[in-house]
């Protein structure tokens, strides 16, 4: 995880974001596992990492391909034809500092778990404000 995605990710969990989020206990809980855990990237991070504001290709448990920009809230600004991937959502955090290639269980809001594959990740842009890619 990039130090800028650390600084935001400590931002969304002392300013209390997250409990309006579904499944605000299980978000929080892998957010702070991510920070507990994960090394600290230099900015920019290596191309093939997935980092907030980057496009990010994956596939859920044998499902087609999807594509979205993973993003925080207060950065979905801006116009693009790319869904955008909320950190402060399971698919999203779970997203975020992962490889591609790089598989990862995916917790649901309905307590079951799935598989996440990145498949690409591409370079930085922002994403449209209304749309959303569902977890």
């Amino acid at each position: 995880m990039t130090r800028s995605d650390r600084l935001r990710i400590e931002a969304l969990l002392r300013d209390g974001v997250l409990r309006h989020s579904p499944a605000p206990a299980l978000l929080e809980g892998l957010l702070r596992h991510k920070l507990r855990f994960s090394c600290e990237a230099e900015d920019p991070a290596p191309a093939d990492r997935v980092t907030t504001e980057r496009r990010v290709t994956f596939m859920i448990s044998g499902g087609g391909a999807r594509t979205g920009i993973l993003c925080l809230r207060e950065l979905c600004d801006s116009a693009t034809d790319t869904p955008c991937l909320q950190v402060a959502s399971l698919l999203g955090a779970t997203l975020l500092g992962m490889r591609v290639q790089q598989k990862s269980p995916l917790l649901q809001e309905d307590g079951q778990i799935a598989t996440v594959v990145v498949l690409a990740v591409g370079p930085s842009a922002k994403p449209a404000p209304t749309q959303t890619v569902p977890a």
